[in-house]
């Protein structure tokens, strides 16, 4: 069985998520603030979200794990790096992002 990764991560005020992309995510920070800033808080808890799972799946902390997800586009969405071996699942909750992380098996494609 492949391993797995699960975080889940509330929206912050912006203002914080602001200062945690500065200190903890400069290399995200060019797309995370060319999302419209009334989406901003949910692109931040989904970017964390999925660092947090991926770096579970892996058995290694939060910073090795960022670069493996990246945001892609203006409306705050994700995308796994293949060579991480990662495939992500998300979705919207009440309460926050959730994120499932699913360590692939070489040469599987699901």
């Amino acid at each position: 069985m492949a391993p797995v990764g699960v975080d889940l991560c509330a929206p912050v005020p912006e203002a914080t998520a602001r200062r945690l992309v500065r200190r903890w995510l400069p290399a995200h920070r060019p797309a995370w603030e060319a999302v419209p800033p009334a989406e901003r808080a949910w692109a931040f808890a989904r970017l964390w979200s999925s660092m947090e799972a991926v770096a579970k799946t892996a058995g290694v902390p939060l910073l090795p794990g960022i670069a493996c997800v990246e945001l892609h586009d203006d409306t705050g969405g994700l995308r796994g790096d293949p060579a991480s071996g990662c495939r992500l699942y998300g979705t919207a909750l009440p309460a926050g992002h959730l994120t499932v992380a699913r360590q692939m098996s070489r040469g599987s494609g699901r």
